[in-house]
């Protein structure tokens, strides 16, 4: 987990069901510790709306039939994307006070940009998506946290470019400071566990292909909380620089997954954050 997670300690699942009593039936108490099923989809939404409720004061619904993200790991990467955009000294350089991100594919939580906002007062995102029924749900999840103001929902269309909708006349004048997306895309937890049984490659088979494309300023970091193991990469075509102690950070040092990660930073130096994009 990020060094800054606050769920690198144990949740208390008792407490937490006072805090938010939705999630007292889910919770088996012990002698020792009280724990949930995590094989049980009704009992993990609730923990979701618990921490996201008691930590985060935020209110969320999600329909059943879209998957419910867990908290502990969303927030990993909003925690990093701030590491980035306070060491690359974004916030101090934009013409605007507020910091702002674009998340492609949001989802009908709207996960990252409810968080980001949350754990940082002068961030704003623009959020956008193409499934209906996520748009539909995603704009109920942001007004029900009166975020209307600094969270832009907005339709993409899937057969034209990402970033098109940026020339829009609502956003044509925005400057994003950074883009954020967490792909694949799932339309049901049985796709998420046929990937997860697909997935032999890790975090070298991005940057080959960020290689191929003559991208060589990129930030590599890993996230591990218990047997999962989740990598994050960003990735920039400007001079900032990132410090090393951010540019690449590992939670294991013998890795048979980083050794073309190392092999690549032996060959170039330096990591540049995309600071702006003008559109």
């Amino acid at each position: 987990m990020h060094p800054r997670n606050p769920y690198r300690v144990p949740i208390d699942f008792a407490a937490l069901a006072v805090a938010y009593p939705p999630l007292a039936p889910y919770v088996v108490k012990s002698s020792e510790h009280s724990k949930i099923d995590f094989q049980n989809d009704a009992a993990l939404r609730r923990l979701t709306e618990a921490l996201l409720f008691r930590d985060f004061q935020v209110k969320l619904t999600i329909p059943d039939d879209r998957l419910c993200p867990p908290v502990p790991n969303r927030l990993n990467y909003v925690l990093w994307l701030e590491d980035i955009v306070s060491r690359t000294s974004l916030a101090a350089d934009c013409a605007q006070p507020d910091v702002v991100g674009l998340d492609i594919g949001t989802g009908a939580s709207a996960i990252y940009p409810l968080l980001g906002c949350r754990s940082n007062g002068h961030w704003r995102f623009i959020a956008t998506d193409i499934d209906d029924t996520s748009i539909r749900v995603a704009r109920s999840n942001i007004e029900e946290n009166h975020l209307q103001d600094r969270i832009s929902l907005v339709k993409a269309d899937e057969t034209r470019p990402i970033f098109s909708l940026l020339s829009s006349p609502e956003l044509d004048q925005v400057t994003v400071d950074f883009t954020m997306c967490n792909p694949p895309f799932y339309e049901s937890r049985d796709e998420v566990l046929r990937s997860a049984e697909a997935k032999v490659a890790g975090p070298n088979a991005v940057v080959k292909a960020l290689s191929s494309h003559n991208v060589d300023n990129y930030a590599i970091t890993e996230f591990v909380q218990g047997q999962t193991r989740r990598w994050a990469i960003a990735w920039s075509f400007t001079n900032i620089h990132l410090p090393e102690c951010v540019r690449i950070t590992r939670n294991r040092e013998s890795d048979p997954e980083w050794d073309v990660v190392d092999q690549h930073y032996e060959r170039h130096s330096g990591f540049h954050l995309k600071q702006k994009i003008g559109f």
